[in-house]
């Protein structure tokens, strides 16, 4: 069975007076542990009571823990914002606990003895220099199936490198619709590139290690591309709006599992959109959900 190393960031998202456990690589790792895919997280957290919860409850979700560090800076937090239509805003704390994962020696050990099949990383946790190092030390030492990669911009959290980084490293790449303009102001893709299936090729053809795109499209559903040419487009699956944090982690954790596991990519869309449909109805990032026999079993 395949192996996930997710890398990246804990954050407690702040709603309403709520702190809930979050960070998309996290939620990711939690929708793929799930579906019975062995999912661990590279991360940090700190000497705090932020940290002593965010480790209690991700283990006990069945995400494996060992690769989790403590350090002396604050456990992530973020405060976020609903507008009317449940689409957040975010404002992320500077000077915390997942800035600062390093190569420790015990962590490498272990990964080492896990031998993790795929790698996930976004453009939050290349923010520090700390973690952006680590990430390298990871890509240059270990041999991956895959390296998936969603480029979830953040607000005043990313740069044009560690964009391009992810579009230059990944075998499969998440993006949404809605960050698209912004890679045509980063001067990442022409404007002329702008149409899904134009976006698509320039993708394919500028970055050659990519060999499947997620592109999510909100309430247009979403598409997954092949870079033979293949194409299979998903509705969304329609459901009332409560919050839509975590819903592209919430698609692309379900399709990882299910396509993952050998199953086509029709089926593996289709799970995936059931599965963002249903936590867009829900204010959790990761709502609770069961999965059996590979279908994901949602309570009423």
């Amino acid at each position: 069975m395949k192996k996930l190393l997710s890398f990246g960031e804990i954050i407690f998202d702040i709603c309403d007076g709520e702190a809930t456990l979050g960070g998309a690589p996290l939620n990711l790792a939690l929708h793929t542990a799930k579906f019975g895919l062995p999912s661990y997280i590279l991360s940090a957290v700190g000497n705090d009571r932020l940290g002593d919860t965010a480790i209690e409850q991700i283990s006990a979700l069945g995400v494996g823990c060992e690769l989790i560090e403590r350090n002396s800076y604050p456990t992530g937090f973020c405060t976020v914002r609903l507008d009317k239509e449940g689409v957040p805003s975010y404002e992320i704390a500077e000077g915390v606990a997942y800035g600062k994962i390093e190569p420790r020696p015990e962590s490498f050990q272990k990964i080492d003895e896990i031998s993790p099949d795929i790698l996930y990383f976004g453009t939050l946790i290349q923010k520090d220099e700390v973690s952006r190092n680590t990430l390298d030390l990871l890509i240059n030492n270990y041999k991956f199936e895959q390296i998936v990669c969603d480029i979830n911009l953040r607000k005043n959290c990313y740069t044009k490198e560690t964009v391009e980084r992810c579009l230059s490293l990944a075998s499969i790449l998440k993006l949404s619709d809605g960050e698209v303009l912004e890679l045509i102001s980063l001067g990442i893709i022409p404007p002329e590139a702008s149409a899904c299936e134009a976006l698509l090729s320039h993708l394919f053809e500028s970055y050659p290690s990519i060999r499947l795109i997620i592109l999510t499209k909100g309430e247009d559903g979403s598409v997954i591309a092949r870079n033979d040419g293949k194409r299979y487009t998903f509705p969304a699956v329609r459901r009332e709006v409560v919050s839509t944090v975590g819903a592209g982690d919430a698609y692309l954790g379900a399709f990882l599992a299910v396509y993952l596991s050998g199953a086509p990519i029709d089926r593996a869309g289709a799970v995936a959109s059931e599965v963002a449909g249903f936590t867009v109805s829900r204010k959790e990032a990761v709502p609770h959900y069961t999965v059996s026999g590979g279908e994901p079993c949602f309570p009423s």
